[in-house]
């Protein structure tokens, strides 16, 4: 306000028209960065991303905006990732649903999964792979009969029935 003071008053009064657009600038990078911390505390990646992303274009070394926005586009992107593998299990795509808590145990290995997704996939998927093997050996128990393998059909019903009793 005293630079504006001065300039209203005398323009041409030594540095003070430079010294006023200085502290302008000053209060519009705060401004930005305050906007940044209260988006990123609201979990509001895309609005943080943005005020610090222009914090950055115009002054890449204020306090630590360049962390907070590689730390914010990270956090981004967890959440899109996590977001598509609740649409994959919604889809009942297990193993889609596991590779992408891969992709986001390399990012954050300590990532919460508040609605487990991952668990419930893992268990989609060992019951995929189960019912799997079980029709494998089915199928070459019966490819063993029909060839006229008579001891290899029944080795591999004897391990079908052990493994699933009464499987088809």
């Amino acid at each position: 306000r005293c630079f504006e003071d001065i300039v209203a008053a005398k323009p041409d009064y030594g540095d003070a028209a430079t010294r006023l657009e200085e502290a302008r600038r000053w209060q519009r990078w705060e401004g930005l960065y305050a906007r940044a911390q209260a988006a990123q505390s609201g979990r509001d990646w895309d609005s943080a991303i943005a005020s610090l992303a222009e914090l950055v274009a115009e002054k890449a070394d204020y306090r630590d905006a360049s962390q907070l926005l590689a730390a914010g586009r990270r956090q981004r992107e967890l959440a899109d990732l996590y977001a598509q593998a609740g649409r994959l299990h919604k889809a009942g795509k297990w193993r889609a649903v596991v590779n992408v808590f891969a992709q986001i145990r390399a990012l954050d290995p300590s990532h919460a999964d508040p609605d487990g997704l991952l668990q419930s996939a893992q268990k989609q998927v060992a019951a995929q792979e189960r019912e799997a093997t079980l029709a494998d050996l089915f199928g070459r128990a019966v490819r063993e009969m029909d060839a006229g393998h008579w001891p290899e059909a029944r080795e591999l019903l004897a391990q079908l029935q052990a493994t699933e009793p009464g499987y088809r």
